[in-house]
């Protein structure tokens, strides 16, 4: 529950949203002597491609991208400041901002027991959740 998949499609090195193309941040990382080429969207989505291709180019298609719940918010952060709760219900309030998508199950020095769901889910108006969907 850390992540979620969506499916982007690329041409020309650029990914579409609402029908407009945007171009796709490219990184590379240096392991080994071997260099990765790795592309992220704007809203945070790292295209997932096999090793074994990763140092080519990006070629145009459909492709399984991923986003780790805490991108673009403090994430680590936001974990503290749920340890520094008085009690179960200020916790539990801290939750329901936290971008970590994990089950958290609370107790205070007052005998209160309160279980919070964190994470950010998006929102899908034409999706089960079972499938990646376009964003």
């Amino acid at each position: 529950d850390m992540s979620d998949y969506f499916v982007e499609n690329i041409v020309d090195g650029q990914y579409e949203r609402d029908g407009v193309f945007h171009p796709l941040q490219e990184r590379s990382v240096t392991i080994y002597n071997q260099t990765f080429l790795f592309y992220d969207t704007l809203e945070g989505h790292t295209i997932e491609r096999s090793l074994d291709v990763s140092s080519d180019p990006l070629e145009d298609g459909k492709y399984l991208a991923s986003r780790f719940s805490t991108t673009g918010s403090e994430g680590m952060g936001d974990l503290h400041r749920i340890f520094e709760a008085g009690d179960v219900q200020a916790a539990q309030r801290l939750c329901k901002t936290n971008s970590l998508g994990t089950n958290y199950l609370f107790g205070d020095l007052k005998g209160n027991i309160g279980y919070q769901q964190g994470g950010h889910v998006p929102r899908r108006s034409k999706s089960t959740g079972l499938l990646p969907q376009p964003d």
